[in-house]
């Protein structure tokens, strides 16, 4: 695994913890570089891969909307990254 897969996964993990143990503020200020990042850093790579990312990111972004802070950690720390290990 890459340094970089290695720092988004703990990324994603830490955000997804906060999210978990009530911390939406601190979590939501964190996200959006997140997002911002792992798109940037996938441009050039597999399409299919980085399709699946952005539809990864509506279903996030829908779980903000609705609130459901549970359903946005299960996204990072669980479908996130498993899309990031097949990135290497």
């Amino acid at each position: 695994m890459s340094m970089v897969t290695e720092h988004f996964l703990n990324a994603c993990n830490d955000i997804a913890a906060n999210f978990r143990i009530g911390h939406n503020i601190q979590a939501q200020q964190a996200l959006p570089a997140l997002v911002e990042a792992l798109i940037q850093s996938v441009e050039g790579q597999d399409a299919e891969k980085t399709l699946h990312l952005l539809q990864l990111v509506k279903s996030i972004r829908e779980c903000q909307e609705r609130h459901d802070w549970l359903g946005l950690a299960d996204y990072l720390q669980f479908e996130l990254a498993e899309l990031l290990s097949q990135f290497n």
